[in-house]
């Protein structure tokens, strides 16, 4: 996992990439619960991506390009 504050890119927020699929889902619950916006989809540049404003109101934005880990 890699991370990067991005006030550049989601203002007072942060980036995250994953490894893989599995993580990025879980942190999507956790951050998606009792969110102000919480959106998660595939995009060209990242296999699954989600952008979320916590209920807090900070940024996230969270992708993956690697595979998923389930058999």
């Amino acid at each position: 996992m890699n991370v990067m504050i991005a006030p550049g890119e989601i203002p007072g927020g942060a980036c995250i990439h994953y490894g893989n699929e599995e993580e990025l889902r879980r942190t999507y619950e956790i951050l998606a619960e009792d969110a102000k916006s919480a959106n998660i989809d595939s995009y060209p540049w990242a296999k699954v991506g989600a952008v979320i404003t916590d209920k807090y109101g900070v940024g996230w934005w969270l992708h993956t390009d690697g595979e998923s880990t389930k058999s």
